[in-house]
């Protein structure tokens, strides 16, 4: 009787096993497809490094299935064991190596790949076809793996790189748990206590789970990450149009703004009024044949910091065109302005360095709240006019 219970028993656990293995390959099937697809979507390091896990793995299982056949040679037997047995750790080290390249993007995938795969080799080989019996490999394995799973998951959860991450590094601790649970089951064999393994068998479903909690746990970091470089590409989208909006609507000599700002600044004095004030260099043709157009640019750029200086940080300081510049100032009073005007005129009458003496004119123009702009704009380009030497232009 004794012996039949232990043929119903092992029976039993053989067929718990092989249900196992079936709904574990049904989950990491899925799950290479789902990887397979998404680097096809995604360009993310981690994703290929998860994709070549999950193949490791489904190779690690078909190795069981393999081994699960009756009549095939011992040799045969071995020879799965060691494809299991690397596929297994090439699985763990894949998804901690994706864990690392998530956590730091710069890293080289795998640093020292050729001495990763000797090892993976020589472990592999060593368990399968040195150890006599195949509950001492699975012990070597499952500490090893529980190593690799628990180093990695506590890594991950010490430097998350998101909320998110924190769910890879549990994921990873639990199947960590997992492989530490069935080596302290297999543990007591080496002292002839083979009754762990039986509960074992009862367990085999928890791999199944672990690993769908692995997965999920990755594609719930992928997707995150993808929200994360959307949102970056969107806000370096809203910057680049920003800063071309600035370079649209701005005088690349004088960092002034150009004649597209004119209906913002009149729309800024449209309830309050102001004034407007055109200023303009004389004899700039002038300066330009005797000096050199470079010394005709820098004596733009000095009436420029020098208007930007006299006014007010909410004045909207215009380059017309040419050597012209207009300053818009909402609420100032037309006697503030020439006040503006005749202290950049007096600076601009002294030489600085290379730079020759300049003298300007100035019209400058009252602006009503609700005022007829145009007319205003006509009204300080004439009084600019007038102010030149002469009465014209020049």
């Amino acid at each position: 009787m004794a012996a039949y219970d232990g043929r119903c028993m092992l029976e039993v656990a053989d067929i718990l096993n092989r249900l196992a293995a079936a709904v574990q390959l049904a989950v990491v099937m899925c799950l290479v497809g789902y990887f397979a697809l998404l680097t096809r979507l995604v360009d993310l390091r981690e994703v290929r490094q998860w994709r070549l896990a999950w193949l490791a793995d489904l190779g690690a299982l078909a190795a069981v299935i393999l081994h699960s056949f009756a009549g095939m040679p011992d040799l045969g037997h071995r020879l799965s064991l060691v494809a299991y047995l690397a596929g297994k750790t090439l699985f763990a080290l894949f998804i901690v190596a994706g864990a690392r390249t998530h956590l730091q993007p710069g890293v080289r995938p795998l640093a020292g790949a050729g001495r990763v795969a000797a090892f993976v080799a020589a472990w592999s080989l060593a368990l399968g076809l040195g150890v006599p019996e195949l509950w001492q490999a699975q012990l070597a394995e499952s500490a090893l793996l529980t190593l690799l799973f628990l180093a990695g998951g506590l890594t991950v959860l010490r430097n998350p790189r998101s909320r998110v991450s924190r769910w890879l590094g549990w994921a990873m601790v639990i199947e960590g748990l997992y492989f530490a649970w069935m080596a302290i089951l297999i543990l007591p064999g080496l002292w002839g206590n083979t009754a762990g393994f039986g509960v074992l068998a009862a367990t085999a479903f928890g791999e199944a789970w672990a690993d769908l909690m692995l997965g999920l746990a990755c594609i719930a970091v992928v997707t995150d990450q993808r929200e994360e470089q959307l949102h970056y590409a969107n806000r370096e989208l809203l910057e680049s149009k920003a800063q071309l909006g600035r370079l649209i609507d701005t005088d690349p000599l004088t960092e002034l703004a150009n004649r597209r700002r004119l209906r913002r600044a009149l729309d800024a004095v449209r309830t309050t009024g102001g004034t407007l004030v055109f200023i303009d260099i004389n004899r700039l043709r002038d300066i330009n044949a005797l000096f050199g157009q470079p010394i005709g640019d820098h004596s733009l750029q000095r009436l420029a910091r020098l208007i930007a200086r006299h006014f007010r940080a909410e004045d909207h300081l215009i380059r017309w065109g040419g050597d012209e510049f207009l300053v818009v100032a909402p609420g100032m009073d037309e006697g503030s302005a020439r006040m503006r005007a005749a202290a950049i005129r007096e600076e601009l009458g002294q030489p600085v360095r290379e730079l020759p003496p300049l003298s300007i004119a100035a019209g400058v123009a009252p602006l009503a709240a609700g005022g007829d702009a145009a007319a205003a704009l006509e009204e300080a380009d004439r009084r600019m006019v007038a102010d030149k030497p002469g009465g014209g232009s020049g």
